[in-house]
């Protein structure tokens, strides 16, 4: 009886400690050093995935998770899990790389801006008047673009309006050029 029972008890913490074990990532991503190195144009991709890539590529080399014109893939930078969603066209070209950046705060704002400046070369930036217009809530985006539009940091209102989400977008270099244009109208 006594062996069950150890046996058993053996059992329960084994279960214990396997709820605790860290979840293995297969995309670990680079620490921040690198945050500040210049970026060779036109980008080629984000985090090992090619702009080049099927969907199906990026789904069996990353372990992302597919839906049915996206893709989720989970990075873990050594604090927190980050999702990248790429987005692929009927064709099955892959279109956008969409980074969430969370809740607007004005600082962490700043310094993305200067960071991202430095890595990509700003293009884009809104104009006092653009900005008055998306303060007063005629317009619901506000777009940096850097690396001739490669690149777009993105601060947008909820469908409330009452919150600010900030979104890191990254295309391919003629997705870029045309979001770019787009931005600049």
């Amino acid at each position: 009886m006594s062996m069950i029972r150890h046996t058993f008890l053996l059992l329960a913490l084994l279960a214990l400690c396997a709820c605790d074990a860290p979840k293995l990532y297969k995309n670990i991503i680079l620490s921040e050093e690198n945050d500040f190195k210049e970026e060779e144009l036109p980008l080629r991709g984000y985090r090992g995935i090619l702009f080049t890539m099927t969907k199906e590529e990026v789904v069996q080399k990353f372990g992302c998770q597919p839906y049915e014109l996206t893709v989720g893939c989970p990075f873990f930078d050594g604090e927190k899990e980050d999702t990248v969603w790429l987005t692929f066209n009927e064709s099955g070209r892959m279109i956008v790389m969409k980074k969430d950046m969370g809740y607007f705060r004005e600082a962490d704002a700043s310094q993305m801006i200067d960071r991202l400046t430095k890595k990509y070369t700003l293009t884009y930036e809104p104009s006092s008047g653009v900005l008055n217009t998306y303060n007063i809530g005629l317009k619901d985006t506000l777009s940096y673009a850097f690396g001739n539009g490669q690149v777009v940091y993105q601060i947008g209102r909820s469908f409330n309006k009452k919150n600010q989400l900030v979104n890191i977008y990254f295309f391919p270099p003629d997705v870029g050029a045309t979001f770019l244009e787009s931005i600049r109208r």
